[in-house]
C-alpha cells in the first residue's frame, strides 16, 4: 500500500512565496511485505530426499537430506516514506527516501543431536534482522544555452544493519560465524577473528595478541600475602593481554569493523555541443572492509610459490622495523593462512565505469544523402579506471 501528496498543487503552496522556487513538491509513503522462497538447493527443502547407490548389484536407499515439514518462507516487511522536489524552474531536483527493512523467519541450518543419526542437521526459521538508512538523487541542469546542455547526477545509499533475533538456543551476547561474530544489537558482517601485533624486530616472528587471566595472592613487597580484616588472603584475578606467535593460541575480538559500507553512491555527468554528446558515469563508496585473502596468499612462505611484491618490506635482520615477517617455509603462522585483521582493507573504492562520445549529424547534411532519417557515430569504454586502497584489489564484491 502506498500514498502520495503533491502539496506543491494545494492551494496554501501556491498561495506562497515558495512558488517561485519551488516547481514541484511530493511527499510519499509506502508499506509492504512479501516472501523469499529462495532457499538453496535443486530440491524443496521441507521434504526428506534419498539417494539410490549400488550395494553389491542390489539397490540401497540413504537418507542424504532431513526435510523439515514446518519450514516457511523468509518474510520481509517495507517502510519508506520521502518527498520528490523541483526547483527553479525543473533545474534541480531532489529525491529523499528513509527506509525500513525487517526480515525474520531468516533461514538457517540447525544441527541435530547426533542420536538421530544422519543427515545430522535440518533447514529451519528464526532469526530476524532490519535494515535501516537513507537515499538521496540529485539531479542538475548546470548549464543550458541554445547549443550546449549539462547535466549532472548523484545518488547516495546509507544503511545500518542490526540483528534483532537469533536463532533459537543461541546466546544474545552471540556466537562465531566463520570470520563473523553475530549477536543481538550486532551487525550480520561485523568481523571477528585474531588480531595482529606486528612484527618481533630481533626474531622476525609475527606476533598476536592473546587475553590471559591472571589470578593469584595478593602479596606486600617482601612476598608476603596481604590479609583482609578479617585475616584471609585477598586475590587478584585479572586479564592481561600478551604477544604471542602462535597465532593458533592467539584471542580472536569483536572488532569494531564491518564490510558494510557507510555509504555508497554514483556521480555522473552528460555534455551535449554542437551535434556531440559526452557522458561519465561513476561508481564509489567509502568506510566498509574486505578481507584480502589474494593479498594474504600472495605473502605466503611456500618454496616455488609467487610472492607479493611487498614480500621486499620482510625482517630480514635483528633490529629490523617493519609489519610483514620473516620468510619462512611452512610457516603458516607468518601467512595468510591465519585468518587475522592484517589482512582486513578498506574497501573505498572509486570506479569509471563508463564513459561515451559520440556525434550526431546535422538533418540537412543527411539530406543529401538520400533516405537517411538520422546518424550518430560513438565511442564507448566500460571499466576504464578503478581506484582502491591496494593496487590489484576490486573491493566491488557482496
Amino acid at each position: 500500500v502506498g500514498a502520495a501528496w503533491r502539496l506543491s498543487e494545494e492551494e496554501f503552496f501556491q498561495s506562497s512565496f515558495l512558488r517561485d522556487y519551488v516547481d514541484n513538491f511530493k511527499v510519499k509513503g509506502s508499506y509492504g511485505t512479501q516472501g523469499n522462497d529462495a532457499i538453496g538447493g535443486t530440491y524443496a527443502l521441507y521434504l526428506d530426499q534419498y539417494t539410490v547407490s549400488n550395494v553389491d548389484g542390489k539397490p540401497g536407499v540413504t537418507h542424504a537430506y532431513r526435510g523439515n515439514p514446518n519450514l516457511t518462507w523468509e518474510k520481509s516487511t517495507n517502510f519508506n516514506v520521502g518527498f520528490e522536489s523541483s526547483f527553479l524552474k525543473n533545474r534541480l531536483m531532489v529525491e529523499f527516501d528513509y527506509f525500513i527493512k525487517v526480515t525474520s523467519d531468516m533461514l538457517f541450518s540447525r544441527r541435530l543431536a547426533p542420536s538421530l543419526g544422519a543427515p545430522n542437521a535440518i533447514a529451519d526459521n528464526g532469526m530476524e534482522m532490519q535494515n535501516e538508512g537513507v537515499e538521496m538523487t540529485l539531479t542538475g541542469v548546470l548549464m543550458k544555452k541554445k547549443n550546449f546542455k549539462w547535466n549532472a547526477s548523484l545518488n547516495l545509499t546509507h544503511y545500518k544493519n542490526t540483528i534483532n533475533e537469533l536463532e533459537p538456543g543461541k546466546e544474545p551476547s552471540g556466537y562465531q560465524n566463520g570470520s563473523y561474530w553475530r549477536k543481538v544489537g550486532g551487525g550480520l558482517y561485523d568481523y571477528y577473528m585474531v588480531k595482529f601485533a606486528g612484527v618481533d624486530p630481533q626474531t622476525g616472528d609475527a606476533l598476536y595478541y592473546q587475553d590471559v587471566e591472571k589470578t593469584g595472592v595478593v602479596s606486600d613487597a617482601e612476598g608476603n600475602p596481604v590479609l583482609d580484616a578479617n585475616g584471609n588472603k585477598q586475590y587478584y584475578n585479572y586479564t592481561e593481554t600478551i604477544t604471542t606467535k602462535d597465532a593458533n593460541s592467539a584471542t580472536k575480538y569483536e572488532l569494531g569493523k564491518t564490510s558494510i559500507p557507510d555509504v555508497y553512491g554514483g556521480l555522473s555527468t552528460s555534455f551535449e555541443a554542437y551535434g556531440f554528446d559526452l557522458s561519465i558515469s561513476t561508481a564509489f563508496q567509502w568506510g566498509g572492509y574486505c578481507y584480502d585473502g589474494t593479498y594474504g596468499g600472495l605473502m605466503g612462505s611456500n618454496a616455488g610459490s609467487n610472492y607479493h611484491i611487498d614480500m621486499f618490506k620482510r625482517w630480514q635482520k635483528p633490529g629490523d622495523i617493519t609489519n610483514v615477517p620473516k620468510l619462512e617455509n611452512g610457516n603458516m603462522n607468518m601467512t595468510g593462512g591465519v585468518t587475522n585483521d592484517r589482512f582486513l582493507t578498506s574497501s573505498d573504492y572509486f570506479s569509471l565505469k563508463n564513459v561515451q562520445l559520440g556525434y550526431t549529424f546535422p538533418k540537412n547534411l543527411l539530406k543529401k544523402f538520400g533516405n537517411i532519417e538520422s546518424l550518430r557515430v560513438y565511442v564507448v569504454g566500460d571499466n576504464l579506471f578503478l581506484g582502491a586502497r591496494r593496487y590489484g584489489l576490486d573491493p566491488r564484491q557482496s
